[in-house]
């Protein structure tokens, strides 16, 4: 007689949690519920099924765009080639932001995280917009913008010239259509025509100046909006501006001004019978390699007859006046 025995087989199936609210939470996922909706879990494969009258219920941890509640700049105003700290307060489970306008990349990571988060932006030259825009699965929040304008350090009320304000305002520009006159601008000794205080003029245009020793010109200018680069390129004077001799040249915000320089070094210069003054509005342009100015600024070119910047009365100029010769040249 063969003895038969009967196993008992259990059979467990494991499920996912599920917790039934206003919502189903599902392995953390939201799938939002309504009135009508109806919640089925087969016994087989463990699959969750939910269904309701107005349609397929989506299940995401992400429900809605994230919310960029907040873009700001501090501080607000710079001097060039500053500093300002841009900050951002996210919420909604964020996976990426987009910079635009003067910055661009991608923050991700901890820096799309809820929360407020922050980012140095070095070396400002040029007043700027900063742009940003956060997303996730499903959508993009706000476009949000905040800005940085770059101002001057100089005080020309309280900050008087050089010389006890010696400008010399009966500089001879040679060369020029009014030569032996000068208006005080830029222009006054460009031999192009172009309007008053024009910016750079004509490349390969000379200028050609006289100096009276122990004092100094200050010409007035104002930037265009385009990017340039250029360069003062200096040369020995002929007879008609007196022996060759050093000098102090300078771009900065206020007239017969040698110390500010916009805190950018290569905004002045000792010059001599040779070499140059490098000069760009260009962004990209390298601050160890150009005087950087803004665009559409006013600005003066300040030059001296000096061995140094601070000894204005000590020059290889023994004579009355001396000379300056230089072309700009286009970089």
């Amino acid at each position: 007689m063969t003895n038969i025995k009967h196993a008992t087989f259990i059979i467990l199936i494991l499920l996912p949690i599920v917790t039934l609210s206003q919502n189903l939470i599902l392995d953390g996922n939201n799938i939002p519920l309504d009135n009508n909706s109806t919640v089925s879990i087969d016994s087989v494969t463990g699959d969750v099924t939910v269904t309701s009258q107005a349609g397929d219920l989506t299940c995401s941890s992400n429900t809605t765009p994230p919310n960029l509640s907040q873009l700001t700049a501090n501080p607000t105003s710079v001097l060039s080639g500053g500093s300002s700290t841009i900050s951002w307060t996210l919420s909604g489970q964020a996976t990426s932001c987009t910079k635009t306008g003067d910055w661009s990349g991608t923050f991700v990571g901890s820096d799309v995280t809820d929360g407020t988060h922050s980012a140095v932006v070095s070396n400002i030259v040029t007043s700027s917009t900063y742009r940003l825009q956060c997303s996730n699965s499903t959508g993009s929040s706000a476009l949000l913008s905040t800005g940085v304008t770059v101002t001057s350090s100089a005080n020309c009320t309280s900050q008087p010239p050089i010389l006890n304000g010696a400008e010399d305002t009966t500089i001879l520009a040679n060369n020029t259509p009014n030569a032996g006159t000068y208006d005080g601008t830029f222009q006054g000794f460009q031999n192009n025509g172009g309007a008053t205080g024009d910016w750079p003029g004509s490349w390969g245009e000379s200028i050609s100046l006289s100096l009276t020793t122990g004092r100094y010109i200050s010409a007035s200018f104002t930037t265009n909006n385009l990017n340039q680069s250029g360069r003062f390129q200096f040369s020995t004077p002929g007879n008609l501006q007196g022996p060759a001799s050093a000098g102090a040249i300078a771009i900065s915000e206020c007239p017969g001004d040698f110390a500010t320089h916009l805190n950018l070094p290569k905004c002045q210069k000792l010059v001599g019978p040779s070499g140059s003054f490098k000069w760009s509005t260009d962004p990209s342009a390298d601050p160890n390699s150009y005087c950087k100015l803004e665009k559409n600024t006013p600005y003066y070119l300040n030059i001296v007859h000096s061995i140094t910047p601070e000894a204005y009365t000590t020059s290889a100029c023994t004579s009355s006046y001396c000379g300056i010769l230089a072309v700009q040249v286009e970089e």
